[in-house]
């Protein structure tokens, strides 16, 4: 039976659009990790300014002379400019109208693929950052992963670096053991311990297994995890999440941890949103207006932007190659 293109039935066909549209991106949105390291972050420009005071200040003894030390307040800026990225379809009037009903189809299976991009969009941006750190820069002035992030941006690597790389450390309890232990002794600007919450160990998932092993562990042995199973494990003790083996990821040996910390507003990546995907209506046009266009054109577009944050909420960890080598990553932790 072939269709009449009218108002009442464009307002049926978006209908049916929209609600294939959440049901996909519903069931998408399950499946998805990235609001574990990004923040969404609203945006009422082009341009977003991010600026906060570096944490530098400390209590110092006076002496006899009680002369109060005079503080210097460093800021640090982070700016992020939004793109605008967006996709359509078109449908020729002929193969809407037409009884074998494949311009209506076409329109169904588009509305499911685009619900299922727009929930994976922040997440592909995530992964795609983690992929591209070794060379791409931070707010610092260093790629994001990097062996030597200035503690103090403002006064640069001779303030004190640290590392959120880390070459010849392949995935073991021993490894993921002196990781923790690494990140705990990170210090911030002012020289006390950034207080940073390691919590999520990321994978691929040729590594998934290992991962699993060793947060069911009880304890951590140098060869192995042991007593897998028992109640008192790793994961549990360590206040860690269960790993996530993220099928973006397909280096195999590479491996992540994701941090918390209190009182930082950043995260260690952002997802800024300036204006939410949106798809277009025909909806308001009368019958007048419709008969005269022989093409219909659905666009879904929005503007937005990912990025990196804060290098020190996420590390990343290699098998082999130059950098900071297991024999310093002993001596640092040792």
């Amino acid at each position: 039976m072939s269709v009449q293109i009218t108002p009442s039935f464009i307002l049926q066909f978006e209908d049916n659009l929209q609600y294939l549209f959440e049901d996909t991106w519903a069931s998408v949105l399950q499946e998805l990790i990235w609001d574990r390291f990004m923040r969404q972050m609203p945006s009422s420009g082009r341009t977003e300014y991010y600026s906060w005071m570096l944490n530098a200040a400390g209590i110092q003894p006076l002496g006899n002379g009680g002369r109060f030390p005079l503080e210097d307040l460093f800021e640090v800026s982070h700016k992020i400019e939004n793109e605008e990225f967006g996709t359509a379809l078109e449908l020729e009037r002929n193969s809407i109208e037409d009884a074998d009903g494949k311009g209506i189809q076409r329109g169904a299976q588009w509305a499911q693929q685009i619900a299922g991009e727009e929930a994976y969009w922040p997440q592909d941006g995530l992964f795609r950052l983690v992929e591209e750190g070794e060379d791409q820069p931070a707010y610092d002035g260093v790629n994001f992963f990097h062996v030597a992030h200035p503690v103090n941006p403002v006064l640069g690597p001779e303030a004190g670096t640290y590392a959120n790389l880390l070459t010849n450390a392949p995935l073991t309890p021993s490894n993921f053991a002196r990781a923790i232990a690494y990140i705990k002794t990170i210090r911030g600007p002012n020289n006390k311990p950034r207080k940073l919450i390691p919590r999520t160990l990321v994978v691929s998932p040729y590594q998934e297994l290992t991962a699993k092993e060793i947060l069911v562990a009880q304890t951590l042995g140098r060869d192995g995890p042991t007593e897998f199973g028992a109640q008192d494990n790793v994961l549990r003790t360590y206040g860690f999440n269960p790993p996530v083996a993220a099928h973006e990821l397909t280096v195999d040996g590479h491996w992540y941890i994701g941090c918390e910390v209190i009182g930082y507003a950043l995260p260690a990546f952002i997802y800024q949103v300036r204006r939410p995907f949106k798809l277009n209506s025909f909806s308001h046009l009368d019958q007048a207006q419709l008969d005269v266009m022989k093409k219909f054109r659905w666009t879904f577009d929005g503007r937005n932007q990912v990025e990196y944050g804060h290098p020190f909420l996420f590390f990343k960890f290699k098998p082999t190659g130059p950098g900071l080598s297991l024999a310093d990553f002993e001596t640092i932790v040792s």
